[in-house]
């Protein structure tokens, strides 16, 4: 029997403070609670099992107009005058339970705005691959043709391009690698010289355009060969150069 609540009570569960007052606690529990409280009680005062009293948990009130709303409970037992007392802090939870909804279905989102993201990827890759290797193997053709050397250097540029933007097109692949924690570094040969000029060959046809001479020093102290990741290094360089070419 309800025998005392303060005001939040009232604003939480729609009574005033005379429809509720010695009334069942029952009032504010829906089914199939409510018909089995008393006997949940009872069975209490027999045998001192309880799966509610002494411990906060999640459970379902009812307001008085019927709807039903996520609350957290915690219920102790109060010994007065001989009799027996419980105590019943409540907490309206229904923004906190919208908030955990709203990020699930956030999360949800993001996988599958991930997973979308990763598809497309992949079909573009492929998509761009295709012509990109017909563009490369026409260049290796030119290069066994009789040009001059002239012609040949341009071609040799291009093809540069070519491989870069078709690692470029690798890389849009290592994204989702890299989110699944699955990218793996080569560890070959490099040969500094030579990647030096593939990269300045890149950055001198877009210097060209700024009257921006592009060269290069290599200390003697640098070892010509070294281990590492030879994409990995070319696309640093290359954007290295490219932002020293336009800015």
């Amino acid at each position: 029997t309800i025998i005392s609540l303060n005001p939040a009570v009232e604003r939480m569960f729609g009574y005033t403070n005379q429809d509720i007052l010695g009334k069942n606690i029952n009032i504010i529990i829906p089914e199939p609670h409510h018909r089995r409280h008393n006997g949940y009680i009872k069975r209490f005062i027999q045998t001192g099992e309880s799966r509610i009293i002494g411990k906060g948990r999640e459970v379902v009130g009812v307001k008085s107009d019927g709807q039903l709303f996520p609350l957290h409970l915690s219920l102790s037992e109060v010994a007065m005058e001989g009799q027996m007392l419980f105590t019943g802090i409540l907490r309206d939870i229904s923004r906190q339970k919208e908030i955990i909804e709203d990020l699930e279905t956030a999360r949800k989102e993001a996988i599958e705005a991930s997973r979308a993201k990763s598809e497309f990827l992949a079909r573009m890759s492929h998509e761009l691959r295709t012509p990109l290797n017909a563009i490369l193997g026409m260049a290796d053709l030119l290069t066994e043709s009789d040009l001059s050397e002239e012609q040949l250097k341009f071609v040799s540029v291009s093809k540069g391009s070519g491989d870069h933007l078709l690692n470029i097109i690798d890389d849009l692949l290592d994204i989702s690698r890299i989110e699944a924690g699955k990218l793996v570094l080569d560890n070959g040969i490099i040969d500094l010289h030579e990647l030096v000029e593939v990269v300045l060959a890149i950055g001198r046809t877009a210097a060209a355009s700024k009257s921006v001479e592009v060269r290069s020093t290599i200390s003697d102290q640098v070892p010509q060969f070294i281990s590492g990741d030879s994409k990995r290094l070319r696309q640093i360089l290359i954007n290295l150069v490219g932002n020293s070419v336009k800015f």
